[in-house]
């Protein structure tokens, strides 16, 4: 069709249907392009957001780790002290009569919290 109008020649024709394609191509690769470059974006900003939980994910791992370390040392300490500190029972000790009931009422509350 291009040929055929008036002053156009068949090189002419050609260059401009070459020319189109080429725009054509082009439009089509930029939109490819910053289809891309938004899907990149919303990919870095997903691993940022990934990084973070995880960073805040790590430091309450930490906090916790560190609260264990001290109940093990509390624990151990107050092992130690209460076996440097406990009595010696000797045959000659006796028990009151309320303590077969104290000694009960602590061993019922003992599995009751550590079951």
């Amino acid at each position: 069709e291009l040929k055929n109008k008036p002053g156009h020649t068949l090189e002419a024709a050609i260059n401009e249907v070459i020319g189109l394609s080429y725009n054509s191509d082009m439009h089509n690769a930029i939109a490819v392009n910053e289809e891309k470059d938004k899907y990149l974006e919303a990919l870095h900003s997903f691993v940022a957001q990934q990084n973070k939980y995880f960073e805040n994910y790590q430091e309450a791992l930490q906090k916790k780790d560190d609260q264990i370390d001290r109940l093990e040392s509390l624990i151990s300490s107050l092992i130690e002290n209460n076996s440097e500190n406990a009595p010696a029972i000797s045959e000659e000790s006796k028990m009151s009569p309320n303590e077969p009931k104290k000694i009960e009422k602590k061993q019922s509350l003992f599995k009751k919290i550590f079951g």
